[in-house]
C-alpha cells in the first residue's frame, strides 16, 4: 500500500529496479493505479458537461499516460518488430496485470519474491549472478538488462543489472490472459477486473474520447459488441478509413502515371524541353500527399479507433510498406526533378534557351542525381524490413545479393556504367554530334550510365540542324 501511495502522489520515476521484487511490485502498483485513473478519469467525462475536456482532466490524462508509459519500460519488447512495438507492449502490459490479479489472488502458497538482500544470498549459493527469476507456478519471468541489451540496447534503463520481464513473457500474454479471462477474482484495492476489455473495446488509446462516453448505455453496448477481437465500431469505422484512404492513393497513383503517359502522347522530340522540370515538380507534388495520407490513417486506426491484436498488427505492417513504399518515390522523383531543374537553372545563367544544350546538361545531371536517388531508395527499403521485425544481420545478407550477382554474372553490365562513367567525365562525344558507328552515320541524342549512347540514323527530317560538309571520321 506503501508503494502504491507513492505512484499516486508522484508522476517522476523508474518503475524498473535492479531487483525482481521492485520491478514486480512496482509494475503492479503502477497499473493498479493506471486503471484507477483511467476509471475516475472516464467517469468524471461522462458527467462533465461540454464535448471537450477540462484543463483538469486534460492534465489527468497526460499523467496516467506518463504512469503507462513507465510501466510498458518493465517488458522486454526486444523481440516485436519496431513497427508494432509499442502497441503491443500497452496491450501485453494491461495484460499481464489482469494475470498477476489472477496469481496473487489465487497461488495456494506465499510467493516470495527476491529483494537485494535474498539476491545476494542467490547469488552466493550458486556462485553466479542471478540473471533469471520466475513465479514459481507460472511462465512469468523477469530476467537482467544484461540478456535483453543483446537484441535492444534501449530496454530498461542502461545500469547493466535491471529487471525487466523477459521477451518470453511479453509474447505469452495473449495465451495466459485468454486463459484467465473468465476468472472471477475477488475485488480489492489492486485487482483490476475489465481492464483489458474496457480497453480493448472502446476507441482511444487509453481514455475513450468525451463523445463515446456520454452515449447511452445501450448505445455502448451494440457499439461495444464484438466480433473476433474487434467491435462493431471498430470494424466499421476502419474499414471507412481504409476505404477512404484506398480511393485517395489510387487517385494519386492514376494521377501520376498519366503524367508519364501524356509526356509520351505530346513529345515527337527526344529533346527535353525546358517544361521537364516543371513535369517533375508535378509529379513530386502528387506523389507527396501519400504520406501524411498513410500517417494520419494508421494513427486514426491504432490510437482513435483503438484496434488491438493480430488486426493491429496486419493493418500497421501494410501501413508501414505503402509509406516506406510512397517516401521511396518521392525521393526517387524528388532527384530526378532536382537534376532536371539544374540543368534548366544552369540554361538559364548562360540565358541559352538550345534544346541541344538543354540535353548535354540533363545527361550530366540526371545520372547523378537517380543514382543518390536509388540509394536512398535502399536505404528506405533497408529501414522498413528492419521495422517489420527482420533482424539486421538478415537484412545485411540480403544486401550482399546484387554485389554477388554483379560479381558473378553482371561484370558486362559494370563494365557498361563504369565506360558511361568515361563518356560522361571526358566527354570524346556530345549530344547532337555527327558521327559514323561501323555503317551506320547520325547523331548522338542521348549518353546515359548503362548505355554509352544512343544514335539516331540522320535523315533529311532529323530535329538536329543539318551538318556541314565535312569528312566522315576513321
Amino acid at each position: 500500500m506503501a508503494l502504491r501511495a507513492n505512484w499516486a502522489e508522484h508522476q517522476l520515476g523508474e518503475v524498473v529496479g535492479e531487483t525482481p521484487r521492485a520491478t514486480l511490485l512496482n509494475f503492479y502498483a503502477v497499473m493498479a493505479e493506471v486503471a484507477q485513473r483511467q476509471a475516475a478519469i472516464s467517469a468524471a467525462g461522462a458527467r462533465e458537461p461540454g464535448w471537450s475536456w477540462s484543463p483538469r482532466l486534460v492534465q489527468a490524462i497526460e499523467e496516467t499516460d506518463e504512469l503507462f508509459h513507465l510501466a510498458t519500460k518493465a517488458l522486454n519488447t526486444s523481440l516485436i518488430a519496431n513497427s508494432i512495438r509499442s502497441d503491443i507492449a500497452e496491450e501485453a502490459a494491461i495484460r499481464l496485470k489482469q494475470v498477476l490479479d489472477y496469481v496473487f489472488n489465487s497461488s495456494s502458497m506465499p510467493i516470495t519474491i527476491p529483494d537485494a538482500a535474498e539476491l545476494r544470498l542467490l547469488n552466493s549459493e550458486q556462485g553466479t549472478t542471478l540473471q533469471s527469476w520466475r513465479i514459481p507456478g507460472t511462465a512469468i519471468r523477469l530476467s537482467t538488462e544484461q540478456q535483453a541489451s543483446d537484441n535492444d540496447q534501449s530496454a530498461g534503463n542502461g545500469n547493466g543489472n535491471a529487471f525487466l520481464f523477459s521477451a518470453d513473457t511479453v509474447e505469452r500474454t495473449g495465451q495466459m490472459y485468454a486463459d484467465i479471462k473468465s476468472v472471477k477474482l475477488p475485488s480489492n484495492s489492486f485487482s483490476t477486473p475489465g481492464f483489458y476489455h474496457n480497453y480493448a473495446t472502446t476507441p482511444g488509446r487509453l481514455i475513450p474520447p468525451k463523445w463515446y462516453l456520454k452515449l447511452s448505455p445501450d448505445t455502448r453496448t451494440l457499439l461495444e459488441t464484438s466480433y473476433g477481437e474487434q467491435t462493431i465500431f471498430q470494424i466499421a469505422a476502419s474499414m471507412a478509413v481504409n476505404l477512404l484512404s484506398l480511393a485517395a492513393g489510387s487517385t494519386l497513383i492514376w494521377l501520376l502515371l498519366k503524367t508519364y503517359r501524356s509526356r509520351d502522347e505530346h513529345q515527337n522530340s527526344r529533346l527535353p524541353t525546358t517544361d521537364d522540370d516543371n513535369i517533375a515538380w508535378l509529379r513530386v507534388l502528387i506523389i507527396f500527399p501519400l504520406l501524411p495520407i498513410t500517417r494520419f490513417s494508421k494513427i486514426f486506426v491504432d490510437d482513435y479507433i483503438n484496434m488491438t491484436g493480430e488486426t493491429l498488427q496486419i493493418i500497421t505492417y501494410i501501413y508501414a510498406i505503402i509509406y516506406f513504399i510512397s517516401t521511396s518515390i518521392l525521393a526517387y522523383l524528388v532527384f530526378e526533378a532536382l537534376g532536371k531543374s539544374a540543368a534548366e537553372w544552369l540554361m538559364k545563367w548562360r540565358h541559352s534557351n538550345s534544346p541541344l544544350m538543354l540535353q548535354r546538361l540533363n545527361n550530366l545531371f540526371l545520372p547523378i542525381c537517380r543514382t543518390l536517388g536509388t540509394l536512398t531508395v535502399l536505404a528506405l527499403l533497408y529501414e522498413l524490413l528492419l521495422r517489420l521485425g527482420l533482424p539486421a544481420s538478415t537484412v545485411l545478407a540480403f544486401s550482399a545479393v546484387p554485389g554477388l550477382a554483379i560479381g558473378l554474372g553482371a561484370s558486362k553490365l559494370l563494365g557498361n556504367l563504369f565506360a558511361g562513367l568515361s563518356i560522361q567525365t571526358d566527354r570524346p562525344l556530345r549530344v547532337g554530334e555527327f558521327c559514323r558507328v561501323g555503317e551506320h552515320t547520325g547523331f548522338i541524342t542521348k549518353i546515359g550510365l548503362r548505355a554509352r549512347s544512343s544514335f539516331r540514323p540522320w535523315k533529311a527530317a532529323s530535329p538536329f540542324p543539318t551538318p556541314l560538309p565535312m569528312k566522315p571520321p576513321s
